[in-house]
């Protein structure tokens, strides 16, 4: 498996049962003002394949230099169709949480609280290998720390008790339980323990918790009033929001997982009966505050797409450093390039998906929020609601 798939699959953390009937996209609200010229024919493709991949819901802001801005709020924010999504509406933002947590370390870094070579012994003694492993080989995936959403027994134990929340601690502990997958720095495997530990690092070396630093460091000086990191135990999401949708569990989603890594396309899936319902999982813990437990708006993703991509809020040398991607992965200091040439970060956790890019070439950013984690009976990477729809707006509007 290369490791572009690893990064696509792996971003990937599941929870509880399901079961229903898919929801048809409403029409779009926009913003005010006459849309550019290729939303005309976009908003059309966007529905077709909402309908197509069973998405009850989607929030799309797409800017092209040049072409214009378009955002538009699509389908249900509820199984079955009822009230309509809004482009006010908050989301859980996933894994898109690792861009925010990268810009921290790199800005205590910027402070000269911390080096990106230095070990992560330093911080976490109780790490096994920790000497030998750097923070920079945390943020890139290069450390070779298991990932603890990739174990039977958390999956299980998500399964068998939904509403628990899970430390950091806890994460971190089910991930030094088993044996690293390489030496650090000789290979690549996305894992979300990486981030659970740069979190408990920003929080001993900002001397603040992890919410506060994020607050403090990135969505104050951006404007960026609507993004928070809520407390590891907190479920709520502030309102108006959506509601949250999943197919399947943890098991049958990791089964899925292990299909796709081993080239069974057939089993790599979420296989639900024709009329199935989706569970609503709204409220779940998400399970992993600095590495998927951040809340957004797509307004505020718009603008952290941009920062992100431009290095906004960071030295010239640290956005160089941040943006030095694996020849193989394609992933750098908390951010990933796809082969299309976007730079950014996709997310999934219960309930919702979330892509969040920037073409650095055009200027152009596109942003999409989903409520469904998963799209079902459908090849496991060709599943996410929310890529799907950014590489159909990518090939119509900045590589057409």
């Amino acid at each position: 498996m290369s490791a572009r798939l690893a990064v696509a699959l792996a971003s990937i953390a599941l929870s509880v049962t399901a079961c229903g009937t898919p929801a048809t996209p409403a029409a779009g609200a926009r913003p005010p003002g006459p849309p550019p010229a290729y939303a005309a024919a976009l908003e059309p493709q966007i529905t077709d394949l909402m309908r197509q991949l069973q998405i009850p819901g989607a929030l799309v802001h797409v800017d092209v230099p040049g072409q214009g801005t378009w955002q538009a709020a699509l389908g249900s924010a509820t199984v079955p169709a009822g009230r309509p999504m809004q482009l006010d509406d908050h989301m859980r933002i996933g894994s898109v949480t690792k861009t925010i947590t990268a810009d921290v370390v790199l800005q205590l870094a910027g402070q000269g609280r911390l080096a990106l070579e230095d070990p992560v012994s330093k911080f976490l003694p109780a790490t096994p290998n920790g000497g030998a492993m750097t923070v920079r080989q945390l943020l890139d995936m290069t450390a070779g720390v298991f990932n603890f959403t990739e174990d039977d027994y958390f999956n299980r134990a998500l399964d068998a008790t939904p509403q628990r929340a899970w430390t950091a601690a806890e994460t971190i502990d089910i991930a030094m339980a088993h044996p690293p997958y390489f030496p650090p720095g000789t290979g690549f495997h996305y894992s979300n323990s990486n981030y659970e530990m740069l979190g408990v690092i920003a929080e001993q070396v900002g001397g603040k918790p992890l919410p506060q630093l994020f607050a403090e460091l990135v969505a104050g000086p951006l404007g960026m009033s609507r993004t928070s990191l809520p407390a590891w135990d907190d479920p709520a999401i502030p309102q108006p929001h959506p509601q949250g949708y999943m197919f399947g569990n943890n098991e049958i989603g990791n089964a899925a997982y292990n299909a796709a890594i081993a080239g069974d396309k057939a089993n790599a899936q979420i296989a639900v009966a024709p009329g199935t319902r989706p569970n609503d999982v709204t409220l779940l813990p998400v399970n992993g505050q600095a590495s998927g437990g951040a809340i957004s708006t797509l307004g505020d993703m718009a603008i952290w797409a941009r920062a992100l991509g431009t290095g906004q809020l960071l030295t010239p040398g640290l956005q160089a450093e941040r943006t030095r991607y694996g020849a193989e992965s394609g992933y750098g200091l908390g951010l990933q390039r796809t082969p299309t040439g976007l730079v950014g970060h996709d997310g999934a956790v219960p309930g919702f998906q979330s892509s969040v890019y920037y073409e650095p070439t055009t200027g152009a950013t596109i942003v999409v929020l989903t409520n469904l984690l998963l799209a079902p009976n459908t090849y496991f990477v060709e599943a996410l609601p929310a890529e799907r729809i950014v590489a159909l707006v990518a090939l119509a509007v900045i590589r057409p």
